[in-house]
């Protein structure tokens, strides 16, 4: 499934979001990254893109006001993690 397709740090990504909307900065932190790199912005897409995260102002992705949550997919799928 998905398991295979995501690095260590987007999964770090996804738990940030479980328990409140995050912005770009605190996924930066939790990814261990110190600016906004080129393997970031890819990795955060990629969570978009595969429904686990979604912008809470998608007409606006590079607004100041711009956070990211986990979606129900993303639940679903971080609850199939925990043992």
């Amino acid at each position: 499934m998905l398991r295979g397709k995501l690095q260590n740090w987007e999964f770090s990504l996804l738990w940030v979001c479980a328990n409140r909307d995050a912005t770009s900065a605190e996924l930066l932190e939790a990814a261990g990254y110190s600016s906004r790199t080129g393997n970031f912005k890819r990795g955060l897409e990629k969570l978009v893109n595969l429904g686990l995260l979604e912008m809470t102002v998608p007409d606006k992705p590079r607004g100041n006001k711009q956070r990211y949550r986990l979606t129900a997919k993303g639940r679903e799928f971080l609850e199939a993690l925990e043992p």
